[in-house]
């Protein structure tokens, strides 16, 4: 499973070169997947956020018009 992810970028502006990061880390077995429960994103090694999942369903049943956006807008409307 992988533990980081980064990304490097040039900035148009400053002309210096940008780091993005994503840590993951934590993982365990939810619905048979390996899942990270803790993700740190950094930007130049300076922590921006980090996301606890607690919970997570994989392949869960879903309603024959949930990808219809006129039904989507009737739910809006009432």
């Amino acid at each position: 499973m992988p533990l980081s992810r980064s990304f490097q970028w040039r900035d148009p502006l400053y002309k210096d070169n940008n780091t993005d990061v994503a840590k993951y880390a934590d993982y365990h077995d939810m619905d048979g997947f390996p899942t990270p429960l803790s993700i740190t994103r950094l930007h130049n090694d300076e922590m921006q956020r980090q996301l606890y999942i607690y919970k997570v369903h994989y392949n869960q049943g879903l309603p024959a018009d949930f990808w219809d956006i006129n039904a989507v807008a009737q739910k809006i409307k009432k």
